[in-house]
């Protein structure tokens, strides 16, 4: 179990680091990242669709990349490492352009979990859309990579569409 840097409620380490599953189950701040990566000639986004195995949003599509800031990680870091291990792409820091920092709380019933989280939030902007045979997908993590519209993933977000995660909502105001 990946150990994260414990935040407190303004989004500052506070200097204790426990296990991700220690810090779900507690409700503890922590941080994570997204990487929304985007075409500007097609207008398009690229989501992911997460496998069935995954205990949240199983089968969902969601933000190009993503994933937990491990203990003694900047954003950025992670950023870059989950674009690339998901993805199998690799850019540059100077690719990231830094939106901003979310603060997001997903509650689990299922799992008496809840995900308290401060999000700094990545785009990535490409001139073209990247064929889908060229993505390395991580198969633990990813089924499959689709370019949409970006008015359509607005238009799909605004509707509450049930096939997207509850973490694209919040980005809205990003874009």
């Amino acid at each position: 179990d990946e150990l994260l840097d414990v935040l407190d409620e303004e989004g500052q380490l506070t200097g204790v680091a426990k296990p991700r599953k220690e810090i779900h189950q507690a409700g503890d701040w922590h941080q994570a990242v997204h990487a929304w990566i985007v075409s500007k000639r097609q207008r398009t986004v690229l989501l992911q669709q997460r496998v069935f195995t995954k205990k949240l949003f199983p089968g969902r599509f969601d933000i190009s990349s993503a994933g937990h800031v491990q203990a003694g990680h900047t954003a950025i870091q992670t950023a870059i490492q989950e674009t690339e291990e998901e993805l199998g792409l690799q850019y540059p820091a100077e690719m990231f352009q830094h939106l901003g920092r979310l603060k997001h709380t997903i509650r689990v019933p299922t799992h008496a979990e809840v995900y308290r989280q401060y999000v700094d939030v990545f785009l990535i902007e490409l001139a073209d859309e990247i064929p889908l045979c060229d993505f390395k997908l991580q198969p633990e993590e990813v089924l499959q990579v689709v370019w949409v519209e970006w008015q359509d993933l607005r238009r799909r977000m605004e509707q509450g569409d049930p096939t997207l995660t509850d973490y694209d909502a919040p980005v809205q105001c990003f874009f």
